[in-house]
C-alpha cells in the first residue's frame, strides 16, 4: 500500500486510474480500497482530495486567488474547491487564509 500511496501522491493533480493500480499491484479495486483504508484511514479517493487540499493551503498562504488556487490544485472549479475545503477543515478557504496569515493573539 505504500507504493499505491506514493503513486497517488505523485499524481495528485490528475489522479491515477484504478485500472492502472489494479494492473500494477495485482489487486482488484475493492481490495485496494479496503487495504488502503486499513493502512491510512481514508479511501484512495479521499487521500487524493486531502493531498490536493494540502497543496492548496500553500497557495492560499502565498496570496493566490481562490479560483486560481482551485485550478492549480486540480479541483473542477472554485465551488468544488470550497465545498471540499469546508468539509475537511470546517472553514471556507477565505476564512482559513485570514486566520492563518493573521493569527489571533
Amino acid at each position: 500500500m505504500a507504493r499505491v500511496r506514493e503513486q497517488l501522491a505523485a499524481a495528485w493533480r490528475t489522479g491515477v486510474p484504478m485500472a492502472a493500480l489494479e494492473a500494477e499491484h495485482g489487486l482488484d479495486r475493492f481490495q485496494i480500497a479496503r487495504q488502503f483504508r486499513q493502512c491510512y484511514g481514508v479511501s484512495p479517493r479521499r487521500f487524493l482530495t486531502l493531498e490536493r487540499l494540502r497543496r492548496a493551503e500553500a497557495l492560499l498562504v502565498a496570496g493566490e486567488g481562490l479560483a486560481a488556487t482551485a485550478h492549480a490544485a486540480g479541483f473542477a472549479d472554485q465551488s468544488h474547491f470550497t465545498r471540499q475545503f469546508r468539509g475537511a477543515y470546517g472553514l471556507t478557504p477565505a476564512l482559513w487564509r485570514r486566520l492563518s496569515t493573521h493569527p489571533v493573539a
